[in-house]
C-alpha cells in the first residue's frame, strides 16, 4: 500500500526502491550496492542511523559523496552508532540539520566536524496555509468536516507514534467534552498507532481520525480548528525544535497549544 510521500514522489517520476531490510541487516549493505551500480548513483543522500551507517559504508566503497541529513536533537546517540559514526566520519562529505539545535546534536553526539555541518530549515508552503479564507469558505469546510455552527473544534496535524503523546490528546479531549459536550477533535495523520487511537477515540465518539494518505487537505483544518502540538520526544532544547505544524497553524493566523514532556534536565 501506498503513503502519500510514495504517491507524491511517484507523480514526480522519482523512482523508488525498496530493501525490505531491517536497519542492522548486514544485507542492507550488498543490496544497496547493486542499486548503486545498477542505477549507477552519483550521489547517496542518507536520512536515519541504518541509512547513514550503510549507506556510507557503500559510498566509501564506491568512492561517491555521501551527505548525512539529521532531523531531530535526540541529545544522545546508542554506544554503537557512536563506534559507526566516528569511524565513519571520513566518509562522510557534508552534514545537514534542520535547526542550530539539531546542528548541536550532529557535531557532539554524531561525531561529524562543526565545518562539515550546515544548517538547512525546514521549508513551508505558506502560499497553501495563508490565504485568506472568506465567510463562505470557513463555513463550506466546517459543513465538510462535519462541524456544526455552534461546536468548538480542536486537533492536530501530527505522526500517529508513541513519540507525539496522541493518546494524551484524546484522553484530554474525553474531560474537556464531559465539560464542554458541543466540542470536537481533529486527528490528522498516519502511522503505526493508528488502530489503537481509533479504537481510543471510538470509545468517546467525538474524535475524527483522517490519514493523510487519504489526501485530506490539513489548510482545512487549520481554518477551523484550535491545533495542539505535542511530543514526548524532546532533546536539550525541546522548545528551539522546529515544528512545521506550528509554522503552518502560524501562518493561518490559528490559536494553538504546544506541550511537551520534558526527558532530560540541565541545570
Amino acid at each position: 500500500k501506498k503513503d502519500l510521500s510514495e504517491e507524491t514522489l511517484d507523480s514526480f517520476g522519482v523512482d523508488i526502491t525498496y530493501l525490505h531490510k531491517s536497519k542492522f541487516d548486514p544485507a542492507t549493505l550488498p543490496a544497496l550496492l547493486k542499486v548503486i551500480d545498477r542505477k549507477q548513483i552519483d550521489i547517496l543522500h542518507l536520512h536515519g542511523y541504518g541509512a547513514t551507517t550503510f549507506g556510507r559504508v557503500a559510498g566509501g566503497m564506491r568512492k561517491i559523496p555521501t551527505i548525512l541529513h539529521e532531523h531531530a536533537n535526540l541529545t544522545d546517540t546508542p554506544w554503537f552508532q557512536k563506534i559507526a559514526d566516528t569511524c565513519l566520519e571520513p566518509l562522510t562529505d557534508i552534514a545537514i540539520a534542520v535547526s542550530a539545535s539539531t546542528a548541536e546534536f550532529v557535531i557532539q553526539a554524531r561525531k561529524i566536524p562543526a565545518e562539515k555541518v550546515k544548517v538547512v530549515y525546514l521549508g513551508v508552503p505558506l502560499e497553501e496555509f495563508s490565504r485568506a479564507r472568506s465567510r463562505d469558505d470557513i463555513a463550506a469546510a466546517r459543513a465538510e468536516l462535519g462541524i456544526a455552527p455552534d461546536e468548538f473544534a480542536a486537533g492536530t496535524v501530527t505522526r500517529l507514534h508513541e513519540s507525539k503523546g496522541n493518546a494524551y490528546l484524546v484522553e484530554a479531549a474525553r474531560l474537556v467534552i464531559n465539560e464542554r459536550p458541543r466540542a470536537k477533535f481533529f486527528i490528522v495523520g498516519e502511522g503505526p498507532l493508528r488502530e489503537p487511537l481509533e479504537q481510543q477515540a471510538r470509545a468517546l465518539g467525538k474524535i475524527q481520525l483522517a490519514a493523510t494518505n487519504q489526501r485530506v487537505d490539513p489548510g482545512r483544518y487549520f481554518a477551523n480548528c484550535l491545533f495542539r502540538l505535542a511530543t514526548r520526544q524532546v532533546g536539550k532544547h525541546p522548545l528551539k525544535r522546529a515544528c512545521l505544524t506550528q509554522r503552518m497553524a502560524l501562518s493561518h493566523r490559528r490559536p494553538h497549544a504546544l506541550s511537551y514532556r520534558i526527558c532530560h534536565i540541565y541545570q
